[in-house]
């Protein structure tokens, strides 16, 4: 996951594409073929189906933020993004992400498979434990990237061409 939002990130801070191209080579060098192939998967346009509900997302976010509703949703108004919103929201809430190992630098494949595509199947108190449990392992940048996963609304400059 790490290497993942860093080429995210790489991606979304350049308009040239010989950059881009540079950013692409090197994620796919180092990345494991399982990895890599979400990633194509992502970069190409596509994207899970939404996993877990806005409303909710919003309210576990307010509850962790520890911060009126009202206040969210102007911070909301004025970043204009929920992942984006969300991912500041909690990052300046916590001291530090607790990288601890256990997600921190998980596998893409693994973050996927086994702890977000999961969350379909699961109860609203059973997904807000697993998804608090996730933004709890992450910094914002990550956040952002995790956000934009769960919500399906995951984009980045990158052509299907390139």
């Amino acid at each position: 996951m790490k290497n993942f939002c860093d080429l995210y990130w790489r991606l979304d801070s350049t308009t040239k594409t010989n950059e881009k191209i540079l950013a692409l080579q090197e994620y796919f060098a180092i990345a494991q073929p399982e990895d890599a192939i979400w990633a194509i998967y992502f970069l190409a346009g596509n994207h899970i189906k939404r996993l877990v509900g806005t409303k909710l997302l919003r309210q576990w976010a307010v509850e962790q933020a520890d911060i009126a509703p009202w206040l969210f949703e102007e911070c909301y108004d004025r970043v204009g993004d929920l992942a984006e919103t969300i991912s500041l929201i909690l990052a300046s809430a916590q001291e530090e992400p607790i990288h601890n190992g256990e997600l921190a630098d998980v596998a893409l494949k693994t973050l996927i498979e086994e702890n977000l595509i999961p969350l379909r199947e699961l109860d609203p108190e059973q997904q807000k434990r697993n998804v608090i449990q996730l933004w709890s392992q992450f910094d914002q940048r990550q956040l952002f990237v995790l956000g934009k996963l769960m919500m399906g609304g995951f984009r980045v400059g990158v052509s299907k061409r390139l």
